[in-house]
């Protein structure tokens, strides 16, 4: 490849390409920044962004290098149309790449017919600006085809709207959230994006532009000084050799004897360059590659930028000393550039690769005894610390009490400090800084809870019994119509930490107890965080869950939805549920009179077992798991947010049945039961995930178009199970792993490695 020295329009080419790999590679490398920065209403760019990003690229740098320029020495017709053709070659595959389980063409196609068969000017209007968003891609396209003619010449708009169309209909929509007085944040948040995608595709499309037009058609002759560029240096040196050697020798100039190979690229670019000087001199291809002595001198002259010798005067060239460059020194071996090329990509690739590395999770931690210390930090000082900056922070607090508020979360800081410091100085610095950061403008919360992993990472290295859950919550509307971050923790003590191999990986779960008594975070069996490598089974919860459904067995005999959340049609199916459970406890020999205590016990365990199976396939999954196509033809119109909430539950829940026994599988039957039956979570992801389910143990589907229940459809698998209540964990094993082989294609673990702490 050629040099240039400086800011020349091949330095700039070149560094315009650099920084969009080096952004590329630092914004594909943190999953956090190309979530929020591709996603949204661009729903087609979040999902496959490379095609447009690309398309778009090619086609503007196509667009904008057929347009005439002064100097040009060529038509550059040549290489914008190869540009071209790809360019709009990647923008069309963008509509057979599948989404939401269809070709995006296709359901591009059917959504706008159905906003424009569903009547009402209002939604039809408020429907063209995503309508556009689609369709551009498909326009630029169109237009690039015709540009691809020989009669036709592509006009500077599509080079613009190429470049910053998408960008600008993206910020056009932060005007239609403005008027939709949304919150200020997301309108920046799509600002982001509107820019981010202006800066990658103009940046990308003027870098290509610029090398290829250097590479291609710079004009002749070059300014003076002599030019740098590899290129014309090894030429200058090959006319020299040439005109040493004598044009009798029926050798090219490029095969002239005593001047090293060069590589293939700078042999063509200058061959390229020999048919320009050759053009100048009336010279055909052939002939300009084995020119005439006076031909050659005036090769020579040209390519040093001196005046050229007249026909029959003095040809002696004079001396020039050649100016060095690393590029030059690159491109003077037939392997120096390549490798030097291929060592680069070694590097970025190994950089990029290093990004997107998922680093082995640090599971070290050897508990040790609970302290009166340690309760009284966890369990009392920061939850008071978190109530006094609620305090501060709460909504519609009257100006008159702010300071004095204020000063009550000044004292909580200072008494939370001094006593986290008292037990270990850096964990005291690690808990000031979460105080500095919660009153930090912070809107996203990442680097609070960046502060409280810190936390947590010092409380495992002192092998402390305790876990810290941190949480940013956007609330409502404050002074001044400002939407407030809540920072808040809830603290655990950790019972057991209990480790797994998933998939050649390694995770943990702790078993943990609520320390704190904040009214906050609602009871959840178990839970998993991207930003931790540990599930947290909660056994507090745990244990209540089962007594309130024993106590439903016992007195009410039925599964326990609730009294009053489910329908008419759902207690019937509660009933039936409960009948069947009972009867698969007894068959277990279990007793849900007299011994109740150990019925709970054993219960209890199983209860934690799936917990604990349930969020370790959360984390197996992660949080980018593919939705399950099934879901796109259930629920068409539901958001790929809730649809992605539903697989993963749907993952898990399997996962459950896939590794249980008889008795935790008769009890999960009875969470199934829960979820599908209960009203209130009518809208929930558990309950479908519930409900798909028990669709896949029954062998025919519950869940209907528009994610309607079949209750009594449902009820059936109540009915069937006491039949089987020596093999039913035999039983629903198999069916769950096919289910989830066929609907979710995940790994299924964990592996037979674990061990425990107690």
């Amino acid at each position: 490849m050629s040099y240039a020295p400086g800011l020349t329009r091949l330095g700039q080419g070149l560094g315009a390409l650099l920084g969009v790999l080096v952004g590329a590679a630092l914004l594909t490398g943190s999953r956090v920044a190309y979530r929020d920065s591709f996603r949204g209403v661009l729903d087609f760019v979040g999902r496959h962004p490379l095609p447009v990003v690309a398309g778009l690229s090619l086609v503007g740098a196509g667009a904008d290098l057929r347009l005439p320029r002064p100097g040009m020495s060529r038509d550059p017709r040549p290489g914008a149309r190869q540009l071209l053709a790809a360019g709009s070659a990647l923008l069309l595959l963008l509509y057979l790449l599948p989404q939401r389980g269809k070709p995006f063409g296709l359901l591009l196609g059917e959504r706008i017919v159905a906003a424009a068969s569903a009547g009402g000017l209002r939604l039809v209007a408020g429907s063209v600006l995503f309508w556009a968003l689609g369709l551009l891609p498909l326009f630029v396209a169109m237009a690039a085809l015709r540009a691809l003619r020989r009669s036709a010449r592509p006009g500077i708009l599509l080079g613009l709207g190429a470049r910053y169309g998408l960008s600008g209909l993206a910020a056009l929509l932060c005007l239609r959230l403005l008027l939709d007085e949304l919150d200020p944040y997301a309108i920046l948040l799509q600002l982001r994006t509107a820019v981010l995608l202006g800066v990658l595709v103009g940046s990308l499309s003027l870098g290509l532009e610029q090398v290829l037009r250097h590479l291609l058609y710079d004009p002749l002759p070059p300014l003076p000084p002599p030019s740098g560029l590899a290129r014309d240096a090894r030429l200058r040196e090959l006319v020299r050799a040439y005109l040493t050697c004598g044009p009798e020798h029926d050798a090219s100039v490029l095969d002239t004897p005593g001047v090293p190979a060069s590589h293939a690229l700078l042999r063509w670019l200058m061959r390229r360059r020999l048919a320009e000087l050759g053009a100048e001199l009336g010279l055909r291809r052939a002939g300009a590659l084995r020119p005439s002595a006076p031909q050659a001198h005036a090769f020579l002259a040209t390519l040093e930028a001196r005046p050229v010798p007249p026909v029959g005067g003095d040809t002696a060239p004079p001396a020039v000393a050649e100016p060095g460059s690393l590029g030059l020194w690159l491109c003077t071996g037939a392997w120096r550039l390549p490798l030097a090329l291929a060592a680069a990509l070694v590097v970025l690739a190994g950089g990029l690769a290093w990004r997107l590395h998922e680093p082995e999770p640090d599971l070290a931690w050897k508990l040790g005894p609970a302290t009166a210390a340690g309760d009284a930090l966890f369990g009392d000082l920061l939850p008071a610390y978190v109530i006094a900056l609620g305090r501060r922070e709460a909504r519609g607090e009257a100006s008159e009490r702010s300071p004095r508020a204020g000063d009550e979360l000044r004292r909580q800081t200072s008494a939370l400090v001094a006593a986290a410091a008292a037990v270990d100085r850096p964990l005291g610095r690690r808990v000031e800084r979460i105080a500095r950061r919660a009153v930090a403008l912070d809107r996203t919360g990442l680097l609070w809870l960046d502060a409280v992993q810190e936390i947590n990472r010092r409380v495992r290295e002192l092998g402390m019994p305790y876990y810290v859950d941190g949480n940013a919550l956007v609330g409502g509307a404050g002074e001044a119509g400002r939407r407030e971050p809540l920072f808040y923790v809830t603290t655990y003590r950790v019972q057991a930490v209990r480790r797994f191999a998933l998939a050649g990986r390694r995770r943990a779960a702790l078993h943990v107890r609520r320390l704190d008594r904040l009214a906050i975070a609602g009871a959840r069996l178990g839970m998993v965080r991207d930003d931790e490598p540990f599930a947290l089974v909660m056994l507090d919860t745990v244990e209540e869950s089962v007594r309130e459904r024993l106590d439903a067995l016992g007195r009410e005999r039925r599964c326990g939805i609730g009294p009053g959340r489910g329908s008419d049609l759902a207690r019937p199916a509660d009933a039936a549920c409960g009948q069947a459970l009972r009867a698969l406890l007894e068959a277990q020999g279990l007793d849900l009179g007299g011994g109740r205590a150990r019925t709970e016990r054993e219960l209890v365990a199983r209860q934690v077992a799936a917990t604990e199976r349930h969020e370790l396939q959360h984390q197996l999954d992660g949080e980018d798991l593919a939705i399950a196509p099934a879901l796109f033809r259930l629920a068409p119109g539901a958001a790929d947010a809730e649809l992605r909430a539903v697989t993963q539950e749907l993952s898990a829940l399997l996962a459950e049945l896939a590794t249980t026994d008889d008795l935790g599988a008769a009890w999960k039957l009875g969470d199934l039961a829960g979820h599908v039956l209960a009203q209130a979570a009518a809208r929930s992801r558990y309950r479908y995930a519930a409900a798909l389910v028990v669709g896949e143990l029954l062998g025919r589907p519950v869940v209907g178009p528009g994610g309607r229940i079949d209750l009594a459809a449902a009820a059936e698998l109540w009915q069937r199970a006491p039949a089987r209540p020596g093999e039913l964990g035999a039983w629903l094993a198999p069916r769950a792993r096919a289910a989830h082989d066929r609907l979710v294609g995940t790994p299924l673990g964990p592996g037979s490695e674990c061990s425990g702490e107690r």
